[in-house]
């Protein structure tokens, strides 16, 4: 059985997969196993999950972080979550756009309305997962650029 990341490894097999688990690589200078940069796996895991924002190929069934899955080439969070700094999935607070709403949870923003069952911005403005408030100069700016460019 290969080892889990953060298990130790043998340094004769340094860079390579060696003994660890499914994508970990074996550090040469700590001989222990670690997921390479793209790919996100906490001590005790088997395998290295591909981050928030990275390439994947789903038919070959590559995994990706936790609430997150492989939409067209990339691993993208699901609905109610975005990608923190780490590439993984974190829940977008109660109320700002994209978070999870019904009946007992509530969007407070402005121009933020319920919208089967998630927090969206109503037709004329835009904003990012996880914003408190959706506004309209960004996409006035994209609408004009696009259709009235000489």
């Amino acid at each position: 059985m290969p080892n889990r990341v953060g298990g130790r490894c043998t340094t004769d097999t340094a860079g390579t997969q060696g003994t660890c688990g499914d994508r970990a690589m074996c550090s040469a200078t700590t001989g222990v196993c670690q997921c390479p940069q793209g790919y996100q796996g906490q001590p005790g895991d088997t395998v290295c999950m591909i981050q928030a924002g990275e390439s994947c190929a789903a038919p070959n069934g590559d995994k990706c972080v936790s609430h997150a899955e492989c939409s067209a080439g990339t691993c993208t969070c699901s609905s109610g979550y975005t990608s923190n700094s780490a590439g993984l999935c974190a829940e977008i607070p109660q109320g700002k756009v994209n978070a999870a709403c019904d009946a007992t949870k509530t969007c407070t923003g402005t121009h933020v309305v319920c919208e089967q069952n998630a927090c969206k911005c109503t037709a004329g403005f835009s904003a990012k997962k996880g914003e408190d408030d959706c506004g309209e100069y960004c996409l006035k700016l994209y609408l004009l650029k696009k259709f009235y460019s000489p």
